[in-house]
């Protein structure tokens, strides 16, 4: 008997050696993946572009065998791994109940993980084929290459403001914000820094033109310069390091096109002075890394951005704290100065963050405003109806209507369960935080799968396909402060509405419009450009921690602009990807 089952054993196993049977399992699994996510709520068009590139990948890889070490499967099986349970865990409703769909489940899973390591082994073999070569005499100077797109990006973003935005794009964070800039800026729930900002260029629009419409059109014309100066910049950078004109020019292209640049180009939001602080703090590290340019001003420029990314973003000096500690293991040897440098931007900013704030006098958003997830894992357990005890249930009591909350409840958004809070006692939250910790600890073994619901219901925007939210913000208006919207109409409004409308609704549009996508395409070429030993992945680190400070703390399951400036930063990153650079060459060039 025992002969028999060793026999079939080893029959099993050579069968499941055997490159046939193994690449039809693949393949089988590679069409089944999509299938299975078929009935999801959210962007089926990405798993459908997923699931094609893994097909293709499955070809090329099994077409062009490639031997390669176990470094590059272990990291590339862990990626796929994460890639796939993520888009499970997003999708966890089509696989209830788990007990009898478990064959389901544990068949996307595996599939997922075979359509993620085809197209990351794909990008690897493949991945950079461009050489860039700096010539001594260059086509254009550098000057030239910034001007052109700048001058184009300009009249872009000015048309759109002048007839089809004006005086800006605001909402209720930028009327709370022009609010404390017309009197006493008191609060840093929105970056004292950023209000300073807003507060400066009003009262100059003030002086000069005596109308708070005017003075907010000055505020919308200054950031669009500086928008479009930052974009011209990174192509210039690019054109300096030699990347030939075609690829400039498409690194470009998006910013010209797409609604959501053109719209965000004259948003009072910090979010847009976050992105542009991303974008030059991958440019600067870039130009360090390769010896493009003038390497005492690409320092200085990497630690101000390095500031201004920490400033301008509560979680984004956390994100570059924790990323620090990859600096420091992968660059020390090498690159010690450049370490210093972030370690002095993260010191510096957290000065300019905490002790002059609180000299200042600025109040700092209250406690609740951190725990949109426990809050909304504890809600989801009375909305379940869980088992809380008694005494859980009075401490809760002490701080919210429990009654409220079935009503209140919104598994997308955690603000009405924190205003429920806020309209309650929310001092005594902060008061009591340990007693509140243990309370949340407690009710979270006991419920345990009403927690991961809610977590997942809350952040799953950032780690999957996909979700028909919103991108672009309606201009509004304010009487109290008497900003007016203006022009009503007219034919260029009409168009931009229209385009916007579009890009909001066509499916051919979701791949630019997926937060999740954009996520996996800049965790896929930081680990490509990680294998192959490339300094520029270190750039995603910090991008990459923001996003998963937002997986402990969004207040909101899909907020675009809370992730905008990877959008920002991606042309960059990607014309960076396909091109391998010689740094002998990087700096001959000045720009």
């Amino acid at each position: 008997m025992m002969v028999r089952v060793r026999e079939c054993i080893k029959q099993v196993y050579l069968a499941a050696k055997s490159n046939y049977v193994l690449g039809f399992f693949s393949l089988l699994c590679i069409v089944l993946w999509p299938l299975l996510l078929l009935n999801t709520n959210s962007y089926f068009s990405i798993y459908v572009i997923c699931g094609m590139a893994a097909a293709l990948a499955f070809v090329y890889n099994r077409t062009h065998k490639q031997k390669e070490g176990k470094l590059v499967y272990g990291v590339t099986i862990a990626f796929s791994c994460l890639f796939s349970a993520f888009v499970v865990l997003a999708n966890y409703a089509l696989f209830l109940p788990v007990r009898e769909n478990i064959v389901k489940l544990l068949v996307a899973f595996i599939a997922g993980v075979i359509v993620a390591q085809n197209v990351l082994l794909l990008l690897l073999r493949r991945l950079p084929k461009i050489e860039a070569k700096t010539e001594k005499k260059p086509v254009y100077k550098p000057v030239v290459v910034f001007l052109v797109p700048f001058v184009i990006l300009s009249a872009i973003y000015l048309i759109y403001l002048f007839y089809c935005a004006y005086p800006g794009m605001l909402t209720g964070d930028s009327f709370n914000q022009v609010s404390q800039a017309l009197s006493t800026i008191t609060s840093n729930h929105h970056p004292f820094w950023h209000t300073v900002i807003v507060k400066v260029l009003l009262s100059v629009g003030l002086r000069l033109f005596g109308n708070i419409n005017s003075a907010v059109a000055l505020y919308s014309v200054c950031q669009l310069l500086v928008f479009s100066a930052t974009i011209s910049f990174s192509l210039m950078t690019l054109y300096t390091a030699g990347v030939k004109k075609r690829y400039v020019f498409l690194c470009g292209l998006p910013f010209a096109i797409l609604p959501y640049h053109i719209v965000y180009s004259v948003c009072m939001w910090k979010d847009i002075w976050f992105a542009m602080a991303t974008l030059l703090f991958a440019v600067f590290f870039f130009r360090t890394v390769n010896a493009v340019g003038n390497r005492t001003f690409n320092g200085i420029s990497l630690f101000l951005s390095s500031v201004l990314f920490c400033v301008w973003r509560s979680n984004a000096w956390l994100a570059m704290l924790a990323s620090l500690v990859l600096f420091f293991v992968f660059m020390r040897k090498k690159r010690m100065k450049t370490v210093l440098i972030l370690a002095a931007a993260v010191v510096v900013s957290w000065v300019m963050r905490s002790p002059v704030i609180s000299m200042l006098g600025i109040e700092q958003p209250d406690f609740v405003e951190s725990l949109s997830i426990p809050v909304q894992q504890v809600a989801r357990v009375i909305v379940d109806d869980g088992y809380i005890s008694d005494e859980d249930y009075k401490a809760l009591d002490k701080i919210m209507d429990v009654n409220e909350v079935k009503d209140l409840y919104l598994d997308y958004l955690s603000d009405p369960i924190k205003n429920e809070i806020r309209s309650k006692d929310q001092n005594y939250l902060a008061e009591n935080k340990m007693e509140y910790l243990k309370l949340w600890v407690r009710i979270g073994l006991d419920n345990p799968t009403s927690y991961v619901a809610a977590w997942v219901d809350q952040t799953k925007g950032y780690y999957n396909s996909g979700y028909k939210y919103w991108v672009t913000p309606y201009r509004e208006a304010n009487d109290v402060l008497g900003i007016e919207k203006k022009p009503l109409y007219n034919p260029t409004n009409e168009f931009f509405l229209n385009l916007n409308k579009k890009m909001n609704e066509n499916v051919l549009a979701q791949p630019f419009i997926s937060i999740g996508f954009c996520v996996w395409i800049l965790t896929a070429f930081g680990i490509v450009l990680f294998l192959r030993k490339r300094e520029e992945w270190l750039i995603t680190i910090p991008l990459l921690m923001v996003v998963a400070t937002l997986l402990v703390a969004t207040p909101v399951f899909s907020e675009f602009r809370y992730v905008y400036f990877m959008f920002m930063t991606m042309p960059f990153l990607i014309t960076v990807g396909i091109h391998t650079f010689n740094r002998k060459n990087g700096g001959t060039q000045n720009g």
